[in-house]
């Protein structure tokens, strides 16, 4: 059916510009029925003033008329649009709150916007301030600062306005003019600065607050308004301030020129030695007297008077001297005479003196005049009357050369003045470090710091250096071997800050770590300070876990009541043993044998029990056997002591106090065996300890040994150790330590490219300190005391060296040493590789009237020759007449450690009474 009409629905709208209206085009017949589903097309008329799209949607675009047709199959309808502006809502003022400098301008905008807050274009807009003396505001909105102050301004469209709130400031101050800029004026006058305030395009700003300052107003002072007074000749900076910022000015202030100088008295005469006190004016050129200058003063003849800062003279000698007195250029002068004053008398301070050897103490001469005032400028000469006990320099300086009296003279003109002066001998212990220090730790070493001290005669001590796995004890703790901590650690620079390393350490382990000062020979002549403090420090890394305990000697017997030391070694899954574990012991039959922390078991009753080691759960054992068996009689006659080495079970035959022993059926002198005691490397004894036998007391012993050393025997590598055979009194308890009893023998070699016989005593335990810091000389003194180092220094004649120091506890020596190497280091005859025998022979000295002579011997033979004797050897004092030898002790000991693995063996031992 053919299209006859169209028709639209609005058929006349209004809209306003940017909004839209929806029109309806409907074809119809020739009835006037709708046809649906045919083509419209739309058309404006002004596409300017409203557009329309494909589905007859209108949208104003600006204000006017413009008709709208819909057409469909060439059928047309029409609608007529009226396209109207938006009206204004608000208007929005940007920026809102703007601040302005005076003089400034600034450009404010204004956007018109409708109800829904769209921005409306092409609105006329006007614009005004609230506060024209603030600013004003143009009709395009550029605003321009007038005076400080607010102002609101306002722009208004179509009746709808906005506000923008403005501040204007004033123009800050940029900088701050001072004028003059570097004035002078003199003291007591003034002169007149001004201040100018300026932008910071360098214009001047008026109406602005300006303070003053001056920063020494000891040397001038200035008003509020910029004058300045001189106070006192100098420079100070005049500071003027306006609003923050500053300007200066350099102010020199000099003071009234001298003219003249006046000084009085004008002429003066006084003695040598005596003074007087002259004084200086300055004076303008108008005569007025100035204050507050400087006056030099200087004398023509300083060797008849000289003339101090302050214008005392002093008399030196006769004559004349002329005294001028000048300030700033200008001079007076005075005329002085001195005479001289006799001397009447010489007074020496300190009339009284005491010092030590080697220590000195100055003295002082005065010569003074018949009322005793003291005479200066006079020649004293000094004098003594024992230069073999105190000399005396030509300053007065006394030295102590030795014990005694002496008297100082000191003489002037003729006339004397003396002191009395007492030297005392002194002996200085070497300093004690007090601030030892763990400096650094690695995986295997620990570095010390320390800080060194005098070695007690003024020169750098030297240091043993101790360490321990956990806690430390001085007496059993090793000496450092290996780093730069190595003992002796030499000394450098009294109170310099010293640090060394201790290498070889186990990682991840607990140690403990001392020092002592020394000065001499370690176990020598050395003396000794006090102990330092205990540091302890742990190796770094991770721990090595424990896979396997071994202990030894296992299986182990033991008689009833006497004891073995078990060790238990922890390893690791390479078999290799771990240092500072933890171990823990404990016996399966405590009613057969019990055990304690350290694993020195104690036979209890007959009978077999386990003993377990356990170190991080990880455990070892050692069957002990507890036997019943007496120790054999002592063989009659002379002889104390015999024993072969031909079997192990050393138990049975009265020896105690260590490990099951190790005898070798290959290396042996007579018999089937030995007792072999080998180092290995780094070890301080061999596996087995110590051995201990009881003989019936006697003053006189015998002993006699045969010894073998490995082809590699270096023995300690030093001057002292290994101890070998030891021999101690019946003062003594059958277990004492080693180290501190009231009497040990010694019997040893010490190797130096071939073994040295060796002799020594000991008396630790008889050392007297009631007398002072040891070394104390006791001989005569008291019979309670110590016959070595300690306390008998006058007694070594035919000693070769001595010890005294606190390790602590006190110990001291005396030595005797063979003249040459016995044990040759190459073969030969006395190759140490031989069997070769050692005798020696102790012989206690006799006491009389309660006081000990020094009639004791000692003897030594190697291979039957006669090597070491001594017959004036003192043994035991009055405070023990009855002292004699009861145990001999077989007691390997490197104190450092083996430097090697080697290797001795001991054969065919008699202990006597006598030598056969």
């Amino acid at each position: 059916v053919p299209v006859k009409t169209v028709a639209m629905t609005p058929t006349a709208a209004t809209v306003m510009v940017a909004q839209a209206v929806q029109l309806t085009a409907t074809p119809q017949d020739s009835t006037g029925a709708p046809l649906t589903g045919r083509a419209v097309t739309w058309v404006s008329s002004n596409a300017g003033v409203a557009t329309v799209d494909g589905s007859g949607l209108v949208r104003g675009m600006a204000a006017g008329p413009t008709t709208i047709t819909a057409t469909s199959e060439g059928m047309s309808g029409t609608t007529a649009i009226t396209t109207v502006n938006a009206p204004v809502a608000s208007v929005t003022v940007s920026p809102a709150a703007p601040s302005m400098q005076v003089g400034q301008a600034m450009q404010l905008s204004a956007t018109p916007k409708d109800v829904g807050g769209t921005a409306l274009t092409g609105r006329v807009v006007t614009w005004a301030s609230s506060n024209t003396g603030v600013a004003t505001v143009n009709s395009s909105g550029l605003v321009t600062g007038v005076a400080a102050g607010s102002a609101t301004i306002t722009a208004t469209s179509e009746g709808g306005s906005g506000t923008s709130a403005l501040t204007v400031t004033n123009v800050p101050v940029a900088s701050v003019t001072v004028s003059p800029a570097a004035p002078s004026v003199q003291v007591g006058q003034t002169v007149q600065l001004a201040a100018t305030p300026k932008d910071a395009g360098g214009a001047a700003l008026t109406g602005r607050v300006v303070t003053w300052a001056s920063n020494n107003t000891g040397v001038a002072t200035v008003n509020g308004t910029g004058l300045v007074t001189g106070v006192a000749a100098g420079s100070a900076t005049i500071t003027a301030t306006s609003e923050g910022t500053n300007g200066t000015a350099a102010l020199t202030v000099s003071v009234v020129p001298v003219a003249s100088v006046t000084v009085t008295p004008a002429t003066a005469s006084i003695q040598a030695g005596q003074t007087v006190q002259l004084s200086a004016t300055p004076k303008d050129a108008g005569g007025a007297a100035l204050t507050g200058r400087v006056v030099t003063w200087a004398s023509s003849a300083t060797g008849v008077a000289t003339v101090s800062g302050s214008g005392l003279v002093t008399g030196g000698a006769a004559g004349s001297a002329t005294i001028t007195a000048t300030s700033e250029g200008q001079s007076g002068t005075a005329g002085v005479t001195v005479s001289i004053v006799p001397v009447a008398s010489v007074t020496v301070t300190p009339a009284t003196a005491s010092i030590s050897t080697g220590q000195t103490v100055q003295l002082t001469g005065t010569p003074k005049d018949a009322s005793g005032t003291a005479l200066t400028g006079r020649v004293v000469t000094w004098a003594t009357s024992n230069a073999g006990v105190a000399t005396v320099s030509g300053s007065g300086l006394v030295t102590g050369v030795a014990a005694g009296s002496a008297t100082i003279t000191a003489t002037s003109e003729g006339k004397n003045g003396t002191a009395a002066l007492t030297v005392t001998a002194v002996v200085t212990n070497p300093g004690t470090v007090a601030d030892l220090a763990v400096a650094g730790v690695t995986d295997s070493s620990v570095t010390l710091s320390f800080t060194e001290v005098t070695d007690g005669t003024g020169q750098p001590a030297s240091y043993d250096i101790r360490w321990a796995v956990g806690a430390i004890a001085w007496s059993s703790a090793a000496d450092v071997t290996r780093g730069s901590c190595t003992v002796p650690v030499v000394g450098s620079t009294i109170g310099a800050k010293r640090s060394c390393t201790v290498l070889g350490l186990a990682s991840v382990t607990g140690y403990q770590f001392q020092l002592i000062a020394f000065r001499g020979t370690l176990n020598v002549n050395a003396v000794f300070g006090g102990l330092s403090n205990v540091v302890s420090g742990t190796t770094t890394g991770t721990p090595v876990p424990v896979a396997s305990v071994t202990v030894s000697p296992a299986p182990a017997s033991v008689p009833v009541g006497q004891t073995v030391q078990l060790t238990a070694t922890p390893r690791d899954a390479n078999n290799n043993p771990l240092l500072g574990r933890v171990v823990t012991w404990v016996s399966s039959n405590t009613l057969v044998a019990t055990v304690n922390g350290s694993g020195l078991v104690i036979g209890v009753a007959t009978g077999s029990a386990t003993i377990t080691a356990t170190s991080e759960g990880v455990t070892g054992t050692a069957v002990i056997t507890v036997t019943v068996t007496a120790p054999p009689p002592p063989p009659p006659g002379g002889t104390l002591l015999q024993e072969g080495f031909d079997n192990a079970n050393l138990a049975a035959r009265g020896w105690y106090d260590g490990n099951p022993a190790t005898i070798s059926a290959t290396e042996y002198h007579t018999g089937g065996g030995s007792l072999e005691a080998r180092f290995l490397a780094g070890a301080t004894n061999p596996s087995w300890g110590t051995f201990r036998h009881l003989f019936t007391p006697s003053p006189t012993l015998y002993v006699s040994f045969w010894v073998k050393y490995s082809t590699n025997w270096i023995g300690s590598g030093k001057l002292y150790h290994p101890h070998e055979f030891m021999i101690l009194s019946d003062l003594d308890g059958d277990w004492d330590g080693l180290s501190n009893d009231y009497l040990t023998a010694y019997i040893e070699q010490v190797y130096q490219n071939g073994g040295v016989p060796h002799l020594a005593l000991q008396d630790n335990k008889s050392i007297n300190l009631g007398y002072g810091t040891p070394p104390t000389n006791l001989v005569g003194v008291t019979e309670n005391r110590s016959v070595s180092g300690c306390n008998g220094i006058a007694e070594f004649a035919g000693v070769d060296a001595w010890s005294c120091f606190n390790g602590p506890p006190w110990y001291n020596n005396k030595e005797f040493h063979a003249a040459a190497v016995a044990f040759q280091p190459n073969p030969g005859p006395g190759y140490k590789s031989d069997w070769n025998h050692v005798e020696a022979y102790f012989q206690m000295n006799s006491v009389v009237g309660g006081i000990g002579q020094t009639d004791g011997i000692v003897r030594y033979w190697f291979n039957g020759a006669l090597v070491i004797e001594r017959t004036n050897v003192l043994f035991r004092t009055g405070a023990h007449p009855a002292l004699q030898f009861k145990q001999i002790v077989i007691a390997p000991y490197i104190g450092d450690g083996s430097p090697v693995d080697q290797t001795v063996w001991y054969d065919d031992l008699t202990v006597a009474t006598s030598k056969p």
